[in-house]
């Protein structure tokens, strides 16, 4: 009897100690159907006139595990960190919206009913005014993101179109993004990207490299990555080198990226690995990334 009930205490330790899903049914599933959600992405000297480690995005959650704020800061390859901010989150049928502590709206995410995303208003440049918002539409193949599409600019020959704004690519398997393409402001502007290689032999069960930064143009990309509501950025493999190429005179920069020293937690998350960057002009730079993670109960 007394193993009976010690196999049934274990059960109910078990079920308390475990992540659970944050599938709500007031969302109708929309942002991520995750056990567990990157929290916080940090390195020391991402921002050369500090000595300590800075955050990339930090968020917070209700007691409902929905996200309640997050606080990004983004990343030129060419520049550094140019601009930080918070934003809140509120939630209608289907969507997410985020607006500033001032009130204005900055982005509003449309999700189906399945969870995924479809299409969604930002203010572009990504942190400036609502009034001058682009659409974005959402693309999938094969059941993965293909493209991210924005409308042209009111005042172009692309004003009414919809025009490449992010295009992946994708190993054989669908498991990890293998080029990252950027378009330009205009259907006609050079293309930029980003190729990826991975260790076939070493899995993560989740993970995320947040720093892949492009120039100011592509900050809401990025801000979806930080959000973690396009599960297919995440890879399964572990990420070991990345280079950027691009059409005429790459911007911000071209780099070449090797990633070594992955460590994972207990449950195979990636929690910490090294980012060495190599640019042309001969300057390198090594960061130490950490990544933190939060469990919903």
């Amino acid at each position: 009897m007394r193993k009976v009930y010690f196999a049934s205490f274990l059960l109910i330790l078990t079920a308390l100690n475990s992540c659970k899903k944050n599938d709500l049914k007031g969302m109708n599933g929309i942002f991520n159907k995750n056990k567990y959600d990157y929290v916080q992405a940090s390195a020391p000297g991402i921002i050369p006139e500090t000595s300590g480690s800075i955050a990339l995005f930090t968020k917070t959650y209700d007691a409902s595990s929905r996200l309640q704020s997050i606080y990004s800061r983004f990343r030129n390859v060419a520049t550094g960190i140019q601009y930080s901010f918070n934003l809140n989150v509120s939630y209608q049928p289907g969507q997410m919206i985020f607006t500033r502590d001032n009130g204005d709206t900055t982005a509003v995410l449309n999700f189906s009913p399945n969870g995924r995303l479809t299409s969604a208003k930002a203010a572009t440049p990504f942190y400036l005014d609502w009034s001058y918002r682009r659409d974005y539409n959402f693309i999938y193949a094969g059941n993965v993101l293909r493209e991210i599409q924005i409308s042209g600019e009111v005042h172009s020959v692309d004003a009414g179109q919809w025009i490449p704004y992010i295009q992946l690519a994708y190993d054989k398997g669908n498991k990890n993004i293998t080029r990252l393409t950027a378009g330009g402001i205009y259907r006609s502007s050079d293309k930029s990207w980003i190729d990826y290689r991975y260790d076939a032999s070493r899995k993560a069960r989740a993970q995320v490299y947040p720093d892949d930064m492009f120039g100011d143009y592509h900050m809401f990309y990025f801000f979806l990555k930080y959000l973690n509501v396009l599960p297919e950025l995440q890879p399964e493999n572990l990420l070991t080198s990345s280079s950027f190429g691009g059409e005429g005179i790459s911007y911000p920069a071209s780099f070449e990226r090797q990633y070594s020293n992955h460590q994972l937690d207990a449950s195979g998350k990636l929690v910490s690995y090294t980012q060495h960057s190599a640019f042309p002009t001969n300057q390198e730079r090594t960061e130490n990334w950490q990544i933190d993670w939060t469990c919903f109960k």
